[in-house]
């Protein structure tokens, strides 16, 4: 009888194993690397382990959405997680509490970083996995999917070498991209540019890279307070989470430096209020603050199916439901004088949206059309992303005040919601009369002063 042939070698190999024989296949260490290694192929940012009723579930995240992979028996989900704490460098006994870790990968001739943590669920234990790609750093603004205009009002602000530029937007919405993307357009070999990072993901030539240790005491605020004694000319914070970062933050801005970091908000001009409600005085984001980038992360559509417009038959092998890869849909707010003004009066938040559009600022719904026009993206993916939360109500047009669902005007500024009859019909565009009563169409209403 012919021997069959023997197993392929795994596609990815962990660069640090632990002593002793080298895996067997079938075992705990070869099935996380064979995990990893399909994650990976499949384009997967995180590999989720999640133990439940039936089994280890594994699910990937592709593209922003998590895909099932598989499920594996309950009785391997414990020597699996005992393999990925020894490589991952965590402490095999403990379960009871989360522990983080990491470990190279070498996986098809890429050095890729594996980030690994773990959290005591009902059922037993969660792993994630996030894969860090160092040539995944993007070299310049290039390429993110920022619109002329928008590109050129960022570059603008990194030219002036001043101020705190923020990456706005919830987790996962590219804003590190969008600091790397900036980091790359700045000139390295003649500047002193710092980082502070938690962790650091991605390492980047000419840059002084600083790993955040809270537990060391080595903290966003103590950390930022020692690079400001090393004659830095570009800092960047991985994220603003405190009061007393931010107003360090702006406090540097106001001296002259270029500070680069991110902050969790919605829009761009809610960053404003954001730093407000953190404590940092009016002056000081008035002054120090030079511009907000808020965006989102929409899929795109497949180039090699065409969304589904091109497949014969069966399915597409670059994708699955017509979208693969990711652009980002953006609002890049510049603070004018006009805005600083309004910051320093205490203007609210749709004050301060107004006053922006005013100066130039689109809007990311406005980026969102415009790539579906294109043909980018798909207006399906728009909505998915760009959803209002549930309860929330959209802003007025002309001053951001709320509007109710029976609004024929805005009950901040006046303005009308749409086009009525005065017997309470709405009209369409184009209709001249009044379906209802047959009354001309009432001329259209002029905008109303300003708020205040």
């Amino acid at each position: 009888m012919a021997k069959s042939p023997p197993p392929p070698a795994p596609r990815s190999r962990i660069v640090r194993p632990p002593p002793g024989r080298g895996p067997t296949p079938g075992s705990p260490p070869a099935l996380l690397s064979h995990l990893l290694a399909r994650a990976i192929d499949d384009g997967a940012s995180d590999l989720h382990l999640e133990p439940g009723p039936d089994g280890l579930l594994v699910r990937a995240r592709v593209d922003g959405v998590l895909r099932r992979m598989e499920l594996l028996p309950e009785a391997g989900a414990r020597p699996l997680l005992s393999r990925l704490k020894v490589v991952a460098g965590m402490d095999i006994a403990v379960r009871r509490r989360p522990q983080d870790g990491g470990f190279p990968l070498d996986h098809r001739g890429r050095e890729l970083s594996i980030r690994a943590s773990t959290l005591p669920v009902d059922g037993g234990e969660k792993a994630v996995l996030r894969v860090l790609d160092p040539r995944a750093v993007p070299p310049s603004l290039d390429g993110l999917g920022l619109a002329d205009s928008d590109l050129e009002r960022l570059r603008h602000l990194l030219r002036a070498g001043r101020g705190v530029i923020l990456a706005a937007g919830p987790t996962g919405s590219g804003k590190s991209s969008t600091l790397f993307g900036a980091l790359g357009e700045l000139d390295r070999q003649r500047l002193n540019v710092v980082t502070l990072e938690d962790p650091i993901e991605y390492r980047v030539p000419g840059v002084n890279q600083v790993q955040v240790h809270p537990r060391a005491g080595l903290t966003f605020p103590s950390a930022l307070r020692s690079v400001l004694r090393q004659d830095p000319d570009v800092v960047m914070v991985g994220e603003i989470r405190d009061g007393e970062t931010a107003e360090i933050a702006m406090a540097a801005a106001v001296t002259g430096h270029l500070v680069l970091s991110t902050v969790h908000t919605t829009d761009a001009p809610g960053a404003i209020t954001r730093l407000l409600h953190m404590g940092v005085p009016r002056h000081l984001v008035a002054g120090g603050l030079a511009g907000v980038v808020a965006q989102r992360l929409l899929r795109t559509v497949c180039t090699a199916c065409g969304g589904g417009r091109h497949r014969s038959s069966g399915e597409c092998r670059e994708c699955r439901d017509g979208l693969q890869g990711r652009t980002g849909v953006f609002e890049v707010l510049t603070v004018s004088e006009r805005l600083r003004d309004r910051v320093m009066a205490g203007a609210a938040t749709g004050e301060l949206r107004r006053q922006a559009r005013e100066d130039g600022m689109g809007s990311m719904a406005d980026d969102a059309r415009r790539k579906v026009a294109c043909g980018d993206t798909t207006p399906h993916e728009v909505a998915r992303v760009l959803h209002r939360p549930a309860g929330a109500l959209p802003p007025c047009s002309h001053c951001g005040s709320p509007l109710p669902d029976d609004a024929r005007a805005c009950p901040g500024c006046a303005l009308p919601t749409r086009d009525r009859c005065r017997c309470g019909r709405v009209l369409q565009p184009g209709w001249r009369f009044c379906p209802a009563c047959a009354r001309p169409r009432p001329p259209a209403h002029s905008l109303p002063p300003p708020p205040g």
